[in-house]
């Protein structure tokens, strides 16, 4: 026994190591340039400001840990990415969008979160979409600027990496297991699934809370936000909600 407690030691610092090699290696060569993941960084910095400039002011204290908890996804998620863990960094974005969802539900529904809490309810994604889909505000919306599909098309395909289906299995093609994986394609993937993910969020907020970004309000995260959507989207916003993005 404690030739092989004397064996594992080794193999743990070895396993160390190389995991900090292997990082260093994969994180080289996907932002060389520092330049790559900018762009997924400050959509993620629109998130931020929604919950600290608009959302804390809207939502009671009880369900802000949801929110707060869906940022801490969308920012472990980018930082996996970084690294060629892409596997676990869509995963982190499929938990984003549950997490988000359920705030913004709790937030409607008070009495189901005293229940959720004492472990008396529960609801999944395909009800939390059928919720924000009769949601008053959804009636409405035009397809350009609708939550609803996107979430549902962006959380569908989240999910299979969430359970390793082909191509987001890491090990497919691998002769062991890979942690790192510092492939300019999958950055690339990655990177669309992070942008319409964290843009179906922020139409689901504009959705509901559009009314405070009309005008000259939260200059800073219209300022942001202009550089998450498109200029046909940004157009869409502008006709839908009256809110000029950039």
């Amino acid at each position: 026994m404690s030739d092989l407690s004397s064996e594992l030691q080794v193999n743990y610092k070895a396993f160390r190591a190389n995991l900090r090699s292997d990082f260093a290696l994969a994180e080289k060569a996907l932002d060389s340039d520092g330049k790559a993941f900018f762009d997924a960084y400050r959509r993620l910095a629109a998130v931020n400001a929604w919950r600290a400039d608009v959302l804390t002011a809207l939502i009671k204290d009880e369900v802000m840990p949801f929110i707060l908890e869906a940022q801490n996804d969308g920012i472990s998620s980018l930082a996996f990415a970084t690294v060629g863990a892409w596997r676990i960094s869509l995963q982190s974005l499929r938990s984003m969008i549950e997490n988000f969802m359920l705030g913004l539900y709790f937030a409607d529904h008070p009495v189901e979160h005293q229940l959720w809490l004492s472990g008396g309810f529960k609801i999944g994604f395909g009800a939390l979409a059928d919720y924000f889909k009769t949601h008053p505000a959804h009636h409405t919306l035009t397809d350009q600027v609708d939550p609803i599909g996107l979430l549902r098309r962006e959380y569908d395909t989240l999910s299979k990496a969430v359970h390793g289906r082909a191509p987001f299995r890491m090990t497919k093609d691998a002769a062991s297991t890979l942690v790192c994986n510092p492939s300019v394609a999958l950055r690339g993937a990655y990177l669309a699934r992070q942008r319409e993910t964290l843009r179906s969020v922020s139409l689901l907020n504009l959705m509901l809370f559009g009314q405070h970004l009309q005008g000259t309000k939260q200059q800073a995260l219209r300022g942001l936000l202009s550089h998450t959507f498109t200029a046909q989207v940004k157009m869409a916003i502008k006709t839908q909600y009256r809110v000029i993005l950039g």
